[in-house]
């Protein structure tokens, strides 16, 4: 799952952009919502990969570093890409 923080700065500086475009690059309903402050919002739009799986074969990856500060629309493509892998990366590419 993907939050994207919707706080009062986040928000002001393009949150429910970059919401938008992560929801039309994942097309998986429910993958991608809106979540309170996550408390950096000085640094945003702010974004974190919330793994919501323990199966190794799931498409879920382990995440190291989940939180993603100032998330600009220019970066969604990458986070995606690493979120899902690079082989389910190129299925969303359109």
């Amino acid at each position: 799952m993907i939050e994207v923080c919707m706080g009062g700065k986040c928000k002001k500086s393009g949150a429910l952009e970059v919401k938008e475009k992560f929801e039309k690059k994942v097309s998986i309903e429910g993958a991608v919502v809106g979540c309170k402050c996550m408390g950096k919002c000085r640094d945003g739009p702010n974004a974190r990969l919330v793994n919501l799986s323990n199966k190794e074969d799931d498409l879920v990856r382990p995440l190291t570093n989940p939180l993603c500060l100032g998330v600009g629309l220019e970066d969604v493509k990458s986070i995606v890409s690493n979120f899902l892998g690079e082989k389910d990366a190129n299925l969303l590419a359109a």
